[in-house]
């Protein structure tokens, strides 16, 4: 979404206290976006704000309001006043309204209150740039990830081969070869699962993904092709606790635990929700079709599961849509365990404000995934219907705002705003000694890295 485009007028929220607090300070940077071409251009684009408030809303009623009235019996003309009115009085845009049903009557007194994408993006974004590069890097890249990790005592997957540039940097496999079993492969400086594959073990040295078979040479050209685009991992594929398998029956689910940090404070707890893959799915990432449960904090019990459709219509399950077993009610195991690792690994990192810990559940216990830098604000808010901006949330990270920028100068962090770390490392990748050629046809001459053992 254009961030311009998005509706932003300089008028005095009703979401008063924390949320506007917060809020203030994308409004900030967006108005020294728009008055980069220009005062008068800026007051134009403002100018236009209610027309084009009304058009969108008028498009995204046209788009979504037949399904979403069927589901919450809203009608079109209450959802369309409502997404006009979000959107010029807080720069709510209709994405968001129809994501949350922000015009349901139980959303409606508290929908002011929902924290959007592109403004927790642009604050994460200003805060890590400016204050927290170095812990950035350290969750931004897997490969520096993965190292941490051991360096601190965190369990977590390990990490067998590294390729940048067309050559492996690092091997850990001890000159073995790619090991006899399942393997899983990622984009070290992406999110989101992009560029996420799994790898299956067929025997007779061949693995297969998607129903194309690779022998171990060919397997290794294609990660190293692969990383020609930017780094890629490689890890051995972890299975999921036993007792989770009927509703993780694919992927390895996790649960994204949300912690906070004040300056020099200990690291809190935000929100924890159970992520669960469906249809076959390699991942279980909400933005490639899966399902998502609130957990309680206490018990560690699983609530019943949502997702959106095409329609953006929200979607209830109390059992798992493709094996039919119990969501509502189910314990997930290593529960302490989960929530002490997240607060570890964030006490370990430092003051970053928000961190999303993604922690698995393998039978042996409870291993961290990755530290996500950018935690999406969808997961901790779709579940429960519960907005962010009620929560610690807006006040923690309005007070490293402050604390960072006491004066802020809205053109210069209108940069560090756009600031986009994953960017940064694969623009300063550079192979490591050790490195295997790079070209085609030295690539003919792949040693004993190819050979499973």
């Amino acid at each position: 979404m254009d961030l311009i485009d998005t509706p932003h007028f300089p008028l005095r929220s009703t979401a008063r206290g924390d949320t506007a607090r917060l809020r203030s300070w994308y409004w900030g940077v967006v108005w020294a976006e728009l008055t980069a071409r220009g005062r008068s251009h800026a007051w134009r684009v403002l100018a236009k704000l209610p027309l084009r408030a009304a058009r969108r809303a008028r498009a995204a009623a046209t788009e979504w309001g037949a399904a979403a009235r069927a589901a919450t019996g809203v009608s079109v003309a209450t959802q369309l006043r409502r997404t006009w009115w979000l959107q010029v009085r807080h720069g709510i845009v209709p994405d968001t309204v129809y994501r949350h049903q922000l015009f349901h009557p139980d959303r409606w007194p508290r929908a002011a209150h929902f924290i959007q994408r592109p403004e927790a993006a642009r604050l994460y974004r200003l805060l890590g740039s400016h204050g927290y590069r170095d812990e950035i890097d350290t969750l931004a890249d897997k490969r520096r990830f993965a190292a941490w990790c051991e360096g601190n005592g965190l369990p977590t997957v390990d990490v067998r081969l590294e390729l940048e540039g067309g050559r492996v940097t690092r091997d850990r496999t001890g000159g073995l070869g790619l090991p006899a079993r399942d393997l899983f492969s990622k984009q070290a400086a992406d999110y989101g699962g992009k560029g996420a594959a799994l790898w299956r073990f067929v025997g007779d040295g061949a693995y297969e993904r998607d129903g194309v078979r690779f022998t171990a040479d060919e397997l290794l050209r294609e990660l190293m092709e692969q990383s020609l685009a930017g780094p890629v991992i490689v890890q051995h594929r972890e299975a999921t606790h036993p007792a989770l398998l009927p509703v993780a029956p694919s992927a390895l689910s996790t649960v994204r635990v949300m912690t906070l940090r004040w300056p020099g404070a200990p690291a809190r707890l935000l929100s924890t929700v159970f992520r669960m893959s469906i249809s076959g799915a390699v991942m279980d990432n909400l933005t490639q079709g899966g399902i998502v449960s609130a957990v309680d904090r206490e018990s560690g019990t699983l609530g019943p599961a949502v997702r959106l459709d095409e329609r953006l219509c929200r979607q209830v399950h109390e059992r798992h849509p493709d094996t039919g077993a119990p969501i509502a009610g189910l314990r997930l195991p290593y529960w302490a365990d989960v929530l002490a690792l997240a607060l570890r690994a964030h006490d370990a990192l430092g003051d970053v404000p928000c961190v999303g810990w993604d922690v698995a559940l393998v039978e042996r216990g409870a291993l961290l995934l990755e530290g996500n830098w950018n935690p999406g604000v969808q997961l901790p808010q779709l579940p429960e219907g519960a907005p962010l901006g009620a929560t610690d949330y807006a006040r923690c990270l309005s007070a490293h705002l402050e604390s960072r920028f006491p004066r802020p100068d809205w053109k210069a962090l209108l940069v560090h705003s756009r600031w986009e770390p994953g960017a940064e490392i694969r623009r300063r990748g550079q192979p490591g000694p050790a490195a295997l050629p790079a070209t085609r046809e030295s690539r003919e001459a792949i040693p004993s890295l190819a050979t499973p053992s």
